[in-house]
């Protein structure tokens, strides 16, 4: 009885051990490809954030001109200089906002590796 326990034994153990294995083969197979796709998708996914907040300044920027026009065809008209810069001055810096604070993409393009590893460390964390 002992003796068919040990085999028994043996044999799970064994068998945990190659499918072990076999995972670990396959994780070394696929990292390359599960990184690849890491970096793209989060490379997509902040450039279509930068892109879409640079279509809401435009969309805003477009309205702002609209009111220029209006307010400028009007007899009770506000000073349209002073007007065109402070909007011209607060959307260059919403713009420079929106490039400090989302620089990933770029990361990503520039320097994977590092990306990568920061990637990992928020992971661990």
């Amino acid at each position: 009885m002992n003796e068919n326990l040990q085999n028994a034994l043996t044999e799970i153990l064994n068998k945990a051990t190659s499918g072990i294995d076999t995972s670990v083969e396959f994780m070394q197979a696929e990292l390359p490809d599960v990184i690849t796709q890491l970096l793209t998708w989060y490379a997509v996914y902040n450039g279509a954030l930068t892109l879409l907040a640079l279509l809401i300044i435009a969309v805003i920027a477009m309205g702002w001109v609209k009111l220029i026009k209006i307010n400028n065809q009007s007899e009770y008209g506000v000073d349209v200089e002073d007007f065109v810069i402070a909007v011209m001055v607060s959307t260059i810096l919403f713009v420079v906002a929106i490039v400090l604070f989302n620089l990933e993409w770029l990361q990503i393009l520039i320097a994977p590796k590092i990306w990568l590893i920061e990637y990992a460390a928020t992971l661990v964390k």
